[in-house]
């Protein structure tokens, strides 16, 4: 309980002492709308995920798009790929120790090996 008091009255004086500190650290951040004009090809979004490398990919309704800052690239069967996922309705992502992507779809699970892109 003395360290609980401890912690709150250095919080309080930190707060105190440095105003305007404690929101500051959100300044810094900037929120930008991704949406089918910039790039996004469905808007029916069921996850969004960051993997390790820091792309960001987004399970849609009408496949798996991967979002690396700069340009969104498109992960579905069609005519051109097909098979390459067993349904293109996309729930779900997870990344494996072994850098692999996890892909649940409406129809069964895919999986992605980002080293090779097999």
């Amino acid at each position: 309980m003395k360290a609980l008091r401890i912690v709150f009255m250095l919080l309080t004086m930190s707060v105190l002492i440095f105003p305007g500190k404690a929101q500051t650290c959100w300044d810094d951040l900037e929120f930008k709308q991704f949406s089918t004009p910039e790039g996004l090809p469905n808007s029916m979004v069921h996850q969004v995920y960051q993997d390790r490398d820091g792309y960001i990919w987004i399970p849609t309704f009408y496949g798996l798009f991967r979002y690396d800052g700069y340009e969104v690239r498109t992960y579905k069967s069609n005519l051109y790929t097909p098979g390459l996922l067993v349904n293109n309705n996309v729930l779900c992502v997870e990344e494996d120790y072994s850098h692999r992507l996890w892909i649940g779809t409406h129809e069964g699970l895919c999986m992605l090996d980002k080293r090779t892109g097999r």
